[in-house]
């Protein structure tokens, strides 16, 4: 049942996206949690059963081992690291104590130098996992990238704090992003030592300097492999539209607008977009825009686009001139009559 449920609303995500959606703080992935891993989880309570492992195929959380146990949960957890634990990231759903509520701790185990669409898949997948098999079964989470900082102790004290700030959750992510946006050109660089550090490869920088130079009017970006920043398509004038703009996955471009020179930093992230795809892009909006400042370019405005079909009307609606804007218009308030009929008057006296 809890399949097809999280199925039900992965399918609802894809094909009407604004009907069903994550808050406005979080964008969370809505991976699914196998049917297998679910009945291993529900039958282990009572069994000798004492970790459970588990790994990402695709938006699938599949159960791929499985560990029994002793009098002894501290070996158990021992003998647990050594098999379970190796250099590609999983959960383990480990239990502490034998049956009963809140015996349970999911570790999302992300080693270091693991992709970035890893860390965020396993970031953001510890509510889907525990949604699926039970929020009160589970004493708590925690994180961790190094094998070693993983004891019993540090399981028990798991509401308490996390092992490592490794992977910043999709809510930590966003914030960031918002304080990138809002920073003035001064403050951009301290807020970017937050931000996932995607390279930009030589071409690219190239092609920003030009257009920092206004010797180019458009440059075409997207992500390569190993978390870099590619270079796209560029043009002398600024040819995007309805009809130019990548339509089969996200992009970002630098724009200049032909008639104002206001520049632009879109973000295209088309509704059929694979969701791996819009989280990862996502995360590097707030890197890429650090960067244009960098290069020396100032931007005048930030625009993400859904549907590319609006494109151009999005674009035309923000070079339309608001003849009244700044203008303190002045109205005529007339007096309210007074309630019964005729003047006021005073008593004689």
């Amino acid at each position: 049942m809890a399949q097809v449920a999280n199925t039900i609303v992965c399918v609802l995500y894809f094909i009407i996206p604004g009907l069903v959606k994550p808050s406005s703080h979080m964008a969370r992935a809505n991976l699914v949690v196998d049917d297998e891993l679910l009945n291993a989880f529900m039958s282990a309570g009572e069994s000798e059963i004492r970790w459970l492992k588990a790994e990402l195929e695709d938006v699938h959380i599949k159960l791929t081992d499985k560990g029994t146990g002793s009098s002894s949960a501290s070996n158990d957890l021992s003998s647990m690291k050594q098999s379970a634990l190796q250099e590609s990231p999983c959960f383990v759903l480990f239990k502490v104590s034998s049956g009963g509520a809140r015996s349970w701790v999911l570790i999302a185990y992300v080693p270091e130098g693991s992709r970035v669409r890893s860390r965020m898949l396993y970031a953001s997948g510890q509510e889907d996992v525990k949604q699926a098999l039970g929020h009160t079964n589970f004493l708590g989470s925690v994180h961790v990238s190094e094998v070693d900082d993983l004891d019993l102790e540090s399981l028990m004290s798991s509401r308490k704090r996390d092992l490592t700030d490794a992977p910043l959750t999709e809510e930590e992510i966003y914030a960031k992003e918002e304080v990138a946006y809002m920073a003035s050109p001064s403050d951009a660089k301290a807020n970017a030592m937050g931000l996932v550090p995607f390279s930009f490869t030589n071409a690219l920088d190239s092609k920003l300097r030009e257009f920092a130079l206004e010797s180019i009017d458009l440059v075409e970006m997207y992500l390569g492999s190993g978390e870099s920043v590619e270079l796209g398509s560029t043009t002398k004038e600024s040819t995007l539209s309805c009809a130019t703009i990548f339509t089969a996955g996200p992009r970002f471009y630098v724009l200049r607008h032909p008639t104002s020179g206001r520049i632009y930093f879109i973000f295209s992230c088309p509704t059929q977009s694979k969701i791996k795809d819009r989280m990862v892009y996502s995360t590097a909006k707030a890197t890429i825009h650090h960067r244009l400042t960098e290069v020396g370019i100032d931007i005048n405005k930030v625009l993400e686009i859904g549907d590319t079909n609006d494109f151009d009307d999005l674009l035309k609606l923000h070079e339309t001139p608001d003849e009244n804007a700044g203008k303190i218009v002045f109205k005529e308030i007339s007096k309210p009559a007074r309630p019964g009929r005729g003047k006021a008057r005073l008593p004689n006296k």
